[in-house]
């Protein structure tokens, strides 16, 4: 397997993608069938995957550098806001009680699983593959967005082109800042906040206000182009262009060139 996934590093991500949701199912209905109602017992079957996934790839995972990614990570806290404005606006109260709990760990589950596939164990086997920090990042990216549209086939045209937009420049910042600095817990705690924006309201309302949209995609296009520039400067410090090619050998967890 191990040969596999440095060979074909998109191809074994997107089966892990697959494996994990296809493995949660089975666990969150066990958990329904005992009593744990929905979202907790998709949350908890989430986390039981990632602790799997943790466990197989302990040897390949690395918290030595957590905490280090935090600054890189704070526009994030600009979709936290723009979380709490969208809601605000469209009216949609917070949730309480059992629902409160369940919204944490749906949160807390989808921020681990997905920071674990994506960045933790997708990014550095793109990066030993040879492939430069942008064409890692926006492949692992697009394939994070891909993954989002479970989620998204549901929504409204408009809910979904926001949904879109949402994967796309949180999958390029968190892959910048993993990047980076290779802090992984960083990344995971940063998705945990930007996810509980958004779940501990109890609706998810239709709002028609054009400024909060325009307000959103400005986020999406200066994040966007904060993260790209974090990958140009690490494509640069090891001495490559744009797109495909190989790195230099001596890199980090984070597939930074050792100084």
């Amino acid at each position: 397997m191990k040969e596999f996934s440095a060979k074909y590093p998109i191809v074994f991500g997107a089966a892990l993608v697959l494996v994990s949701l296809f493995a949660a199912t089975p666990i969150a209905l066990l958990l329904t069938a005992i009593g744990v109602a929905e979202p907790l017992a998709s949350g908890i079957a989430r986390l039981v995957i990632a602790a799997v996934l943790i466990a197989l790839f302990r040897d390949e995972l690395s918290w030595e550098n957590a905490g280090t990614g935090l600054r890189w990570a704070l526009p994030a806290l600009g979709f936290v806001a723009w979380n709490v404005i969208y809601y605000c606006v469209g009216g949609a109260g917070p949730v309480g009680g059992a629902a409160l709990v369940g919204a944490f760990v749906v949160a807390l589950s989808s921020a681990i699983l997905e920071e674990l596939i994506f960045r933790g164990i997708l990014i550095p086997r793109l990066r030993a593959n040879g492939e430069s920090a942008r064409w890692s990042l926006w492949a692992s990216t697009l394939l994070f967005c891909l993954a989002q549209l479970s989620n998204a086939l549901s929504l409204t045209m408009g809910d979904f082109i926001v949904e879109l937009g949402y994967a796309l420049a949180i999958g390029l910042l968190f892959g910048a800042v993993y990047l980076k600095t290779g802090d992984l817990a960083s990344v995971m705690g940063a998705h945990l906040l930007v996810n509980l924006s958004g779940q501990v309201f109890a609706t998810h309302p239709s709002v028609g206000v054009a400024w909060v949209y325009v307000l959103f995609f400005a986020l999406v296009a200066g994040v966007g182009y904060y993260s790209l520039r974090i990958a140009k400067g690490i494509d640069e410090a090891d001495g490559k262009g744009a797109g495909k090619g190989k790195l230099n050998a001596s890199k980090d967890a984070g597939g930074q060139a050792k100084a």
